[in-house]
């Protein structure tokens, strides 16, 4: 178990191709979306983990704090920016709600990357596709996000440059995950059915 850091899920997407329906609660495998998001986030942070939500009173049920956004804009680097602002460590490891198959090995991969100067880690695959929402933030990076997502400027992965950000490379993360399946995003009721979970409504 890792102590250091934080683990923080991101749960305020708007669910678009679920006709809005809330996914991070509908149903996967034995429990819901978020439960299975959860299990490998337990085994390496316990207790330390934040559910970062602009609907807070979602997800009261699962045990663990939920924190609201603090900049009035939408989007991931908003909900970043929260996991920083209110995690009790440094380092946070930010991880998607409908990511249910990250694996414990990955994020203890990523993280022992993680060391100074650096503000951000991306695990980076394929032709140079970084994964923002599976990724290592640093609090000093907290100054960076916040003038970015004030200026409109919202993709996460353009927002730290030159040494404020680092890469894990696909041969590195393939040590930990050979076929990559933690990078797999829910989004609709289709993909949760090839992926193994029941039919959604």
């Amino acid at each position: 178990m890792i102590n250091d850091c934080t683990g923080v899920i991101l749960a305020g997407g708007r669910s678009t191709r679920y006709g809005g329906r809330n996914k991070a609660l509908a149903p996967f495998g034995e429990g819901r979306l978020m439960d299975a998001v959860l299990r490998p986030m337990t085994e390496i942070f316990g207790e330390k983990i934040l559910i970062v939500s602009r609907e807070t009173g979602l997800y009261g049920d699962f045990g663990f704090p939920v924190v609201a956004d603090v900049l009035p804009l939408p989007g991931a680097a908003t909900g970043i920016h929260a996991g920083l602002f209110h995690a009790k460590t440094d380092i946070i490891f930010v991880v998607a709600c409908d990511m249910p198959f990250i694996r414990p090995e990955l994020i203890r991969l990523v993280l022992s990357h993680m060391h100074p100067p650096l503000l951000a880690l991306f695990p980076c695959h394929g032709k140079n596709h970084l994964e923002p929402l599976c990724a290592a933030y640093h609090r000093d990076g907290l100054p960076v996000l916040e003038s970015h997502i004030l200026e409109g400027k919202s993709k996460v992965q353009w927002i730290f440059t030159g040494e404020q950000k680092g890469l894990v490379p696909e041969i590195l993360l393939r040590e930990a995950d050979d076929d990559l399946k933690s990078f797999i995003n829910i989004n609709s009721p289709e993909d949760a059915r090839k992926a193994g979970g029941e039919s959604f409504w």
